[in-house]
């Protein structure tokens, strides 16, 4: 295999993977509590060009070795900035942690966003239709005599009602510690991000539950399990009434990543077409002979 083909078709894909990251980013950079996808590039570790040992997945041409790019995608939980809103049904959460909720086909799904609101029913959603859950996994339903009037606590714990009735407290989650470090475990580990920009527990590649790489949707290695997440929040975490946080990506830097891909891209694409022309000039060099 011609070396200079491989190394730019491998460039040309980590350059898609990454445009899919910053498509996803600019889909959703006006979500509140949006985490935004980062891309890093690496040669493989086990490449020849990391060792002296021959590995799976470089090649080596006139003793020349080398080994493809390769791209890695997860998602950036930096916290975003709190915007004021004054709406009461507007929750921002300062510091760690995730609001549950139940999606319409009965999964459980994590979010930051708090920008919810009371239907009908007096049942607190999100803007399509999730119900917000509280510690016993029910949806927050205010009755009638609580006139829609909901108050949450700096903890979580909901008051409803001009009486400021309990009405329990909110379903909020966080990364569990690590049982070998004592510290709280990476949640790009623990979470996969749907388009909407709520999260689900991450689950193995195969039925052997092994690793698998981060995807352009910032699915991340290895399967998590609900025993990973602690309830509540954390010592330093609060909940903020009449405040959103807004995404932490912006469509600015966006755009700009974006122009410097299509560069790349094309400029591995140019490289695909040079080292394509100089195997024909040599094919019909040596037919010529």
């Amino acid at each position: 295999m011609d070396i200079g083909l491989y190394e730019a078709v491998s460039g040309m894909k980590a350059q898609a993977a990454y445009q899919d990251s910053i498509a996803a980013n600019l889909a959703r950079v006006n979500i509140p509590g949006n985490k935004q996808l980062v891309t890093a590039f690496e040669i493989p570790g086990e490449s020849d060009l990391q060792k002296t040992t021959d590995a799976t997945g470089t090649v080596q041409q006139m003793g020349i070795k080398g080994a493809p790019m390769q791209s890695r995608t997860a998602i950036d939980f930096t916290p975003g900035l709190l915007e004021e809103t004054h709406d009461p049904t507007n929750f921002a959460i300062e510091g760690q942690g995730f609001f549950k909720v139940r999606e319409a086909n009965g999964d459980i799904s994590y979010t930051r966003n708090g920008q919810f609101h009371l239907n009908t029913q007096g049942v607190l959603v999100t803007t399509d239709g999730a119900q917000v859950l509280l510690q016993n996994d029910v949806p927050l339903n205010l009755n009638p005599k609580d006139n829609n009037q909901i108050t949450i606590q700096p903890d979580g714990k909901v008051l409803a009602g001009p009486n400021h009735t309990p009405r329990g407290s909110l379903a909020l989650v966080h990364a569990a510690n690590d049982p070998k470090t004592k510290e709280p475990i990476d949640p790009r580990t623990l979470f996969t991000q749907a388009p909407n920009g709520r999260f689900t527990l991450a689950k193995a590649a195969s039925e052997g539950n092994e690793a698998q790489n981060a995807d352009a949707e910032g699915r991340v290695a290895g399967k998590a399990t609900a025993s990973q997440l602690q309830p509540g929040l954390p010592a330093n975490g609060v909940i903020r009434q009449g405040f959103l946080e807004q995404s932490n990506s912006d469509s600015v830097t966006a755009m700009v990543n974006l122009v410097q891909v299509v560069r790349s891209y094309e400029a591995n694409q140019k490289m695909v077409q040079e080292e394509d022309s100089a195997t024909g000039k040599m094919i019909d060099a040596v037919s010529n002979t």
